[in-house]
């Protein structure tokens, strides 16, 4: 049984690893298109990773203690089997974060952006819109003391 025991580790470990690895490596190159030539992606998808990392061997560590009332080769079978589900679990969950991360930063970028433009365009003169498109003001109430004192437009009058 201790053969199994650290046959069943070893695999563990090589799985976590190579999923964090594969994580952290995918990971930086999805960040990269909202954090640019800056610098950003690595840190993001290095933080990513460790964390995937931790919880995964932490998940491996409390199954590998585990009875399911199976003993031999059909225990080691469902153990491994209750461990890849729980790394694709923490895969797709990883995963999710990090489209989360990525929108959030999309979302600053573009706002960001918009600000920017705002602002350059505040020292341009503003467009008057032509006079056709003057919204009529008759429905006013000239009495009311917070009514703007505009004049409606004059029309002529037709008598019929």
């Amino acid at each position: 049984m201790a053969d199994g025991f650290v046959t069943f580790l070893v695999i563990g470990v090589v799985l976590a690893v190579a999923d964090g690895l594969l994580i952290k490596r995918s990971g930086r190159a999805y960040l990269e298109e909202v954090y640019g030539g800056d610098g950003g992606a690595e840190p993001v998808s290095r933080m990513v990773s460790v964390l995937f990392h931790l919880v995964v061997l932490g998940l491996l560590a409390i199954v590998s203690t585990m009875d399911f009332g199976v003993s031999g080769a059909e225990g080691f079978v469902l153990k491994l089997g209750v461990m890849l589900l729980l790394v694709a679990i923490t895969h797709g969950i990883t995963m999710y974060w990090l489209g989360k991360i990525r929108r959030r930063h999309r979302l600053e970028h573009a706002l960001d952006e918009e600000t920017a433009a705002a602002t350059r365009g505040r020292g341009r003169r503003r467009r008057v819109p032509p006079a056709d498109s003057v919204v009529d003001v008759t429905t006013v109430d000239p009495e009311h003391p917070l009514s703007p004192r505009i004049h409606p437009p004059t029309r002529p009058v037709i008598n019929g």
